[in-house]
C-alpha cells in the first residue's frame, strides 16, 4: 500500500513539473497586442534576430500604417485583412487605426497629432 501511494505521489509530482514547463496557449496569446481596432502579433522591445510580425485590422475598421516619418493613404490595411512584416533593424511601426466608414483625405491624415498615432 505505502509503495503504491509513493509511485502515485511520484506520478503527480512529475505531471505538475510537466504542466508547468510546457508553454500554454495563453502565454503565447500574451505576446500579441490586442487593440480595439487592431491586432500585432509581438509587443514592442528589442530582438536579437530579425522579427516577422502580422498587423490584423479588425472588422469595421481601417489602419494606416508607416515605418518611416509620415504615414500616407497607400499604407493601409483594411478591415479583416493583414499584413506581415519583416524586420532586420531597429525600426519604429507607427498606426492609426479609423473607422472604416470615416473619410480620411491626405490632408486630414498629415494633420494627425502624434499622440494620436501608436508606436
Amino acid at each position: 500500500m505505502r509503495t503504491t501511494k509513493k509511485i502515485i505521489a511520484c506520478i503527480l509530482s512529475c505531471s505538475l513539473l510537466f504542466y508547468t514547463s510546457s508553454p500554454s496557449y495563453t502565454e503565447a496569446k500574451s505576446n500579441t497586442v490586442i487593440k480595439k481596432a487592431y491586432t500585432i502579433s509581438k509587443k514592442a522591445g528589442k530582438y536579437n534576430n530579425s522579427v516577422k510580425l502580422k498587423l490584423k485590422a479588425k472588422k469595421g475598421y481601417t489602419v494606416y500604417y508607416s515605418t518611416g516619418k509620415k504615414l500616407s493613404l497607400s499604407k493601409k490595411v483594411t478591415s479583416s485583412k493583414s499584413k506581415t512584416f519583416t524586420f532586420k533593424k531597429t525600426t519604429t511601426l507607427k498606426v492609426y487605426a479609423v473607422k472604416k466608414s470615416k473619410k480620411l483625405t491626405a490632408a486630414k491624415l498629415k494633420k494627425v497629432k502624434s499622440s494620436a498615432v501608436a508606436k
